[in-house]
């Protein structure tokens, strides 16, 4: 296996298919323009036997950006090994799957490196995709919550959502603890859940008046919606027969 590297004109590259491209990935890229380097914007091509130009067999996306969003008229291009038809296919298939470094976990150790380093969350911002509005609601865990209902299972946006509820100290408790229990069980705070209650609070402006004790039974009925729902069910036809018996 061999290969090399070298500026390639983009009219001399050509595509095995219409790709479609997210325009979050293009937003992505029209933000970061000023500071796109050649890593960011290396495709891969093997030369094309039929003429003196090149095949597109891996970075569509980048490709994409360039030739839509930009002025450039040549991206650097790792030059691969000639392969079969197939043999190209394949590679643009395995290609099309997303980075294995693509993960919040990953961007989470990157980001509390920056910020060991002085590096403000605005900084941050400025010089990466992310908003920081973005960075405070899903990678950074408002300080208002106690540290004791942080663990590996609970999420910064789940527990800055709570955190944002109008609603009492023990019942933001309640909600804590229960967006801190392990994927499966039945108790947790799933994103569902946390969207009803917060749905609801909205609807319901009593819920703020509520005893702690009873804010919170009202919130565990959003944790198992069936059963609500058939209760609800039940108690309309058992109104209707009331109405007829009296």
């Amino acid at each position: 296996m061999s290969c090399e590297l070298q500026l390639i004109p983009l009219d001399d590259i050509r595509t095995l298919f219409n790709a479609n491209i997210s325009e979050a990935y293009n937003k992505h890229m029209r933000k970061m323009s000023s500071k796109l380097q050649y890593f960011d914007l290396l495709l891969v091509v093997e030369k094309n036997k039929d003429d003196n130009g090149y095949l597109l067999v891996g970075g569509y996306d980048r490709y994409y950006y360039l030739k839509n969003h930009t002025d450039r008229n040549v991206a650097p291009c790792i030059i691969e090994d000639s392969s079969t038809p197939n043999e190209i296919l394949f590679k643009i298939m395995r290609r099309l799957f997303a980075p294995g470094d693509n993960k919040k976990h990953n961007k989470e150790l990157v980001l509390e490196l920056l910020e060991e380093s002085g590096v403000s969350i605005t900084h941050v911002a400025d010089q990466t995709p992310f908003s920081e509005r973005e960075l405070r609601k899903n990678y950074k865990y408002n300080p208002s919550i106690p540290t004791e209902f942080i663990n590996m299972n609970t999420t910064q946006k789940t527990l800055n959502e709570i955190e944002q509820l109008d609603i009492l100290p023990e019942a933001k408790a309640f909600l804590f603890e229960r967006a801190g229990l392990a994927n499966g069980d039945p108790n947790r705070l799933t994103g569902q859940v946390l969207n009803t209650i917060k749905s609801y609070i909205k609807k319901d402006l009593r819920v703020k008046y509520l005893t702690p004790d009873q804010q919170i039974e009202t919130f565990k009925q959003a944790f198992n919606p069936k059963k609500t729902i058939l209760d609800k069910l039940k108690e309309t036809v058992n109104r209707f027969f009331f109405r007829k018996a009296s």
